[in-house]
C-alpha cells in the first residue's frame, strides 16, 4: 500500500500557526520533524498539559494538515494492551489491532493514531499495561516494522503509523514510553486567543447541528466582548459552554419576536 507524499515543513508551521497560535513552540517542534522525510510522518510525542486546553484537536489538526487520516483511540479505562494490539486467533473475538486496522481503513501504508489521555489507561500488569504495549509500535526504524499481529499470525509493517499521545499529567508512565514519546509541555489557550477558538467552536457547532453560517452566523463584536468578560485564557471547555449560552440566547430572542 502507498505511504502518504511529505507535506511542506513551512505549509504544514503556516497552518497550524494560523489555528494554534498560542502552541506556536509545539507547531514549530513538529514541522522541523518534517523536514527531510521522505514520507508524511509525525514523531511520537506526548503533549502534556491541562485539562480542556485543545490537546486532541490540535493532534487532529496536525494529522490533517500532514495529510495523514486520523483514529482516536482513548486510554482512559483501557484494562489491558490487547484491545490496542489486538486480539489472538485462538479467540472467537479475535480482531486487528488498531494500527492496522487504521491502515486497511485508509487502503494506504500510512496513517495517524491518537492516543488520548495515556495516563489513564490501567498501570496493572496482569493483561499487559497500554503504555508498555505501545512500545515496540513507536520505534519506527526497527520493531514496528516487524509487529507481530496476534490475529492475522504474522508479522507487519506498521513503520508508516505515526502517533500522538495525549496527557494531563505524567505519574505512572513507564520511564521506556516517555524515552520513546518524549514529552513536550502543551501551552494553555491565552485570552488574546479568544476570537479564534470561539469561531472555532461556532464552527463546531454549526457541524454537529447540520447549518449553514447563514442558519449560525459569526459572533459579532459585542457577542465577543460578552465572552471576553467571561473567559480570560485556559480550559476550552468553559469558553465552550459560554458560546452555546450566546447561541441559546440568540435562538430565545428570534422566538420573542413576533411572527
Amino acid at each position: 500500500m502507498p505511504l502518504a507524499p511529505p507535506p511542506d515543513p513551512a505549509a504544514f508551521a503556516a497552518t497550524m500557526n494560523a489555528a494554534f497560535p498560542w502552541a506556536r513552540e509545539v507547531n514549530e517542534a513538529y514541522a522541523n520533524a518534517l523536514v527531510g522525510s521522505p514520507f508524511a510522518a509525525l514523531p511520537p510525542r506526548i503533549l502534556v498539559g491541562g485539562a480542556g486546553s485543545g490537546k486532541t484537536s490540535w493532534a487532529r489538526a496536525a494529522f490533517e494538515a500532514a495529510g495523514l487520516p486520523s483514529t482516536l483511540y482513548s486510554a482512559a479505562g483501557v484494562a489491558d494492551g490487547g484491545t490496542f494490539s489486538g486480539t489472538s486467533r485462538q479467540w472467537s473475538s479475535w480482531r486487528l489491532g488498531v494500527s492496522l486496522q487504521a491502515l486497511l481503513r485508509a487502503q494506504a501504508a500510512s496513517a495517524g493514531i491518537i492516543i488520548d489521555e495515556i495516563e489513564k489507561g490501567t498501570h496493572d500488569r496482569r493483561h499487559g499495561r497500554l503504555d508498555e504495549t505501545l512500545l515496540a509500535f513507536l520505534e519506527r526504524a526497527s520493531t514496528a516494522r516487524r509487529i507481530f499481529d496476534p490475529a492475522l499470525e504474522c508479522e507487519v509493517d506498521l513503520s508508516g503509523v505515526s502517533y500522538i499521545l495525549t496527557a494531563n499529567d505524567l505519574a505512572g508512565l513507564s520511564r521506556p514510553l516517555l524515552d520513546r514519546a518524549p514529552p513536550i509541555a502543551w501551552p494553555m489557550p491565552r485570552r488574546e486567543d479568544l476570537p479564534l477558538v470561539a469561531g472555532r467552536i461556532l464552527a463546531d457547532l454549526r457541524r454537529e447541528r447540520g447549518l449553514a453560517e447563514a442558519w449560525l452566523p459569526d459572533l459579532d463584536g459585542q457577542e465577543l466582548d460578552l465572552l471576553s468578560d467571561r473567559w480570560r485564557g485556559g480550559s476550552l471547555r468553559p469558553l465552550r459552554r459560554l458560546v452555546e449560552a450566546v447561541v441559546a440566547g440568540r435562538e430565545a430572542f428570534a422566538r420573542s419576536l413576533p411572527n
